[in-house]
């Protein structure tokens, strides 16, 4: 599976501009190691709120692939936060968003 998958449920999850995503990726490596924790590890980490563990704890994955399919169809290229071609000002704003898609 794609690894963008699993950032864009992240952002799904996370909203678009969450305001403590730095300090999620100094506790966190990838989305994936996100997705893969579980309702304690996301709770001890102490960077997520109670509605974000509550989504996070969601593992669906459906919505995430709607949207992977959908770019996929249109031609989109799909960035994570931890892309090499993830533009390098955008990275270092205070809520930069997880994922973006460029045409």
């Amino acid at each position: 599976m794609d690894k963008n998958i699993f950032w864009i449920w992240l952002q799904c999850c996370l909203g678009v501009d969450n305001p403590r995503i730095h300090r999620i990726f100094e506790i966190f490596e990838d989305a994936y190691q996100i997705y893969n924790a579980n309702e304690n590890e996301l709770k001890i980490s102490g960077v997520f709120i109670d509605k974000e563990i509550l989504k996070l704890t969601d593992k669906n994955l459906d919505t995430a692939k709607k949207i992977y399919n959908k770019c996929f169809l249109h031609g989109y290229n799909i960035f994570s936060l931890q892309d090499e071609n993830y533009p390098e000002r955008l990275r270092k704003i205070p809520t930069p968003p997880v994922v973006i898609y460029v045409k």
